[in-house]
């Protein structure tokens, strides 16, 4: 029979921990957990390796992998990449789990490394027609988040207090060329469909 091998991993950088289980060789797999291999592949793959158990018995393993997730609560617990309890066997990743990804990653702030890889992987892309268009129904309405919300007097006076900040300066000066170029075209079409409304209107 195989040789299976509970084992808790951390990350010598991030400090992220990861309870699993393999019948490879515990000191050269690193885990198989979604969000584990995002973390890896974010930051690397320096990881420090403790044994928990080795058996062939599968049960033995369920059962210890039970144990050490409700002692260290593995799934409410930020410290930990685990999605849900370690029982020994696999599974995609569901609405559950994906809930449980954005819970954990709520105030957690983002790293030097999360930021530039996430600006890399952004540079170029441009929305479809489709999807601005269900971004900008699924921001209407009812269905935005401040619908029906009054700023606060905070936020009013760090809106006013921006705005004075970049009082006079240039889209250049405030956004950059890219994005000012980008942000003058959409300000140009949106006053173009103005002007046509209107011509329309006054046809009418």
């Amino acid at each position: 029979m195989e040789l299976l091998t509970l084992y808790k991993k951390t990350h010598r950088k991030t400090g992220l921990k990861y309870l699993g289980y393999t019948s490879q060789d515990p000191f050269r797999y690193n885990g198989s957990g979604k969000y584990w291999c995002r973390h890896l592949k974010m930051h690397g793959y320096e990881l420090d390796t403790e044994i928990l158990l080795q058996t062939s018995d599968k049960t033995k393993i369920k059962d210890m992998g039970q144990y050490y997730s409700n002692l260290w609560n593995i799934v409410e617990s930020k410290e930990w990449a685990n999605l849900k309890i370690e029982s020994g066997d696999g599974g995609a990743m569901g609405l559950i789990s994906r809930k449980k990804v954005s819970e954990k990653m709520k105030g957690r702030p983002k790293s030097k490394e999360w930021r530039e890889h996430h600006s890399k992987i952004m540079t170029g892309k441009k929305h479809s027609p489709e999807s601005k268009i269900n971004h900008s129904n699924a921001m209407s309405g009812q269905n935005n988040g401040m619908y029906g919300k009054p700023h606060t007097k905070e936020a009013k006076e760090k809106m006013s207090s921006a705005g004075k900040a970049n009082k006079g300066k240039t889209y250049e000066e405030i956004h950059g060329l890219e994005k000012a170029k980008e942000l003058k075209k959409i300000r140009s079409e949106h006053f173009k469909k103005l002007a046509q409304q209107r011509k329309n209107d006054f046809c009418v």
